[in-house]
């Protein structure tokens, strides 16, 4: 049996535990989806759950997360992400780790600069409202975490209250919550 490449039995290296063992695969629910887990046991007896490539793919076309806000993610979830997995489908900016699932031509995660955070917020705002069924938790916390960064953004660059601003988007483009 096996998970995205990885065979239950086999010796692997997890950046952040260290060396072990792949002892299984567990599935939980998230956003609607049966996510694929790998169960780990590292060589000091620690057992963790891994989220696969596959799963990390699916778990959201696109997550935008603070520093803070990814870790607070991963603890919910209560799994581990291998770096390599991360360098798959992650970027960083000086601002917010932005998670892709979709890629451009050169096959490069889309990266979505603090300045498209609008971009962002309308596909949102088209997910909620074309495929209701697939708005869920995750997608309202990171509607919410865009909007409040484009919010901020423009807020400084247009030198007005950041409370005017957001009447205004919530009037243009229909609030996003």
């Amino acid at each position: 049996m096996s998970n995205d490449g990885y065979e239950i039995g086999s010796h692997w290296e997890h950046d952040a535990v260290g060396p072990g063992e792949i002892i299984g695969v567990e599935t939980r629910e998230m956003m609607g989806k049966e996510m694929a887990m790998l169960r780990f046991k590292a060589e000091g007896g620690e057992e963790v759950l891994i989220l696969s490539e596959r799963a990390a793919e699916q778990l959201s076309p696109l997550l935008v997360l603070d520093e803070a806000g990814g870790q607070r993610l991963l603890a919910a979830l209560d799994v581990r992400v291998p770096s390599h997995a991360l360098d798959n489908w992650a970027e960083r900016s000086a601002d917010c780790r932005i998670y892709a699932a979709r890629r451009d031509e050169s096959n490069q995660p889309v990266h979505y600069a603090p300045e498209d955070h609008v971009a962002l917020v309308r596909e949102l705002a088209a997910l909620k409202r074309e495929r209701p069924d697939s708005y869920g938790f995750l997608e309202k916390s990171t509607a919410k975490i865009a909007r409040d960064r484009l919010i901020q953004i423009l807020a400084r660059s247009l030198k007005r209250s950041q409370e005017s601003l957001a009447a205004e988007i919530d009037e243009r483009m229909g609030t996003v919550r």
